[in-house]
This record gives C-alpha cells, structure tokens and sequence, in this order.
C-alpha cells in the first residue's frame, strides 16, 4: 500500500488532514473583503495574484464558532470541486506521510456525509482527514462559484 500525503493543520485545538492533492497553497492571513447574502461560513473573499478566492471558516462550519485571527492563521488554497477556495487554518503545521494501512474509515455512526475522509492513526496522534468535496453541500458550492 502507498502512504498518503497529507497537509496537516489545527482547527479547534485538533488536528485535521486534507489531502496534498487537494492542496494548491498556503498563505499568511490576509484581509477578507466581506460579500453581502453569502452563507455564514463564507467570510468573502480575497485577490490572491490577481484572483479572486471565496474564503471559507471551517470552524464556524465544523463548530459553529468564528475564527480568531492569530499570527498563525492561515489560508490553505484548495480546489472544491471544480472551484479554488481558501479555508481559514488556526495553523499549518506541516506535510507528513501517513501509511495507508494507518488509516481508518470514519466510524459509520458519523455518516458519509460530513465530509470526514478517514481518521488517520500516526504515534500517539489521530488526525481527521476531511473531504472537502462531500463537507460542503452541492448548494454550499453552487454559492462559492457565484462568489467568485
């Protein structure tokens, strides 16, 4: 079995994975221009070399709490579908290797979906992996797009 790359990130005090395939870039925090009648998780969006990206807050999604805007805070790039967007990370910590035989599907008692990957076994660390694609809903994402 092939290991899997992950970028790995807190949110909430916990570690989360999103796959590195998934992943375009990570950038310093940078002011978010806010978008009338956008859903609350949606907290506008930015000009990152001349494009626009939506960014999103996982943890208002995945914990109904705003984030806070630390030093560490940043924005990790990623493709939704077929939509490039930023999601708001308390902080990066680094790309690691998880081997494939390490990871578990979610337990069924949380369903398919809540956008939960797996839950990634590594030392004395459990790291949900997200899916970003099956987290937010096809309306969720239909309002990205007319975001941008």
């Amino acid at each position: 079995m092939a290991d899997k790359q992950i970028v790995l990130f807190g949110l909430n005090n916990e570690d989360y994975g999103l796959d590195i395939n998934k992943v375009q870039e990570i950038v310093r925090y940078q002011e978010v221009k806010k978008l009338p009648e956008t859903i609350d998780y949606i907290l506008g969006v930015i000009n990152l070399r001349d494009k626009i990206i939506p960014i999103i807050d996982l943890k208002y999604k995945l914990y109904q709490q705003v984030s806070e805007i630390t030093e560490d805070t940043r924005i990790i790039v990623v493709k939704i579908a077929e939509t490039l967007a930023g999601v708001i990370a308390d902080n990066v910590y680094e790309v690691l290797l998880i081997p494939e035989e390490n990871i578990e599907d979610a337990p069924r008692i949380l369903g398919h979906s809540v956008g939960i990957a797996g839950i990634g076994k590594l030392e004395d660390r459990l790291i949900t992996l997200l899916e970003l694609d099956n987290l937010l809903s096809a309306d969720d994402l239909r309002q990205v797009d007319q975001v941008v």
